[in-house]
């Protein structure tokens, strides 16, 4: 099958001549002849753009319904290794259980006092 195309697509792909190493470079940059930058149009920029929004919007919205199917999943588990605290109460239990609490020290040395009360009774 032979594909016809027009006299516009042949001069299209026609080389450009080469003006040395920094003008080429130059022209790579801007090109005022196509109006061109790094050797794309507008309307090419433009639905490159498109592109990779549409495409990464896709990847993104499967990440999160992935992370919300499985965080739904873990939360309706009731399981003791999968605990998410759901209130700042519960955290808060979470971060101090292994902080000793006061008045454990406080239970002992009351016992020490107690054990060593008898010895006390030559001071008096």
């Amino acid at each position: 099958m032979l594909i016809l195309h027009d006299d516009n697509y042949y001069e299209s792909r026609k080389p450009q001549p080469d003006l040395g190493p920094v003008k080429n470079f130059k022209r790579f940059i801007w090109n005022p002849e196509n109006k061109s930058v790094l050797d794309r149009t507008c309307k090419s920029w433009i639905r490159l753009t498109v592109f990779y929004l549409v495409f990464f919007g896709v990847i993104f919205s499967l990440f999160f319904l992935q992370m919300w199917i499985t965080i739904t999943y873990i939360s309706s588990v009731n399981a003791p290794h999968t605990f998410i605290p759901t209130y700042r109460r519960e955290l808060f239990r979470l971060w101090n259980y292994r902080i000793p609490q006061f008045p454990m020290f406080t239970y002992g040395s009351h016992e020490h006092g107690q054990l060593l009360a008898p010895k006390n009774d030559t001071n008096k």
